[in-house]
């Protein structure tokens, strides 16, 4: 299948099945966060409450973080 360059989050977002971020999920892209979506992320997100807590109430179908 290769890739694709999409123009802007947004699109990108919204087409992907799994997007892997070295940051934690901003608060911008709170909204993105969809059922049928994964997101690998190298931050734990116990030491940001906020975000840690946007992403747990979110409808995501999975989380992974890197040890």
């Amino acid at each position: 299948m290769g890739a694709t360059i999409a123009a802007g989050a947004k699109k990108v977002w919204a087409k992907a099945d799994l997007v892997v971020k070295v940051k934690e999920p901003q608060p911008s892209e709170y909204g993105f966060l969809r059922p049928e979506f994964t997101l690998f992320t190298d931050r734990h997100l116990a030491p940001l409450p906020e975000c840690g807590s946007k992403v747990i109430m979110s409808p995501l179908s999975k989380v992974e973080m890197s040890p």
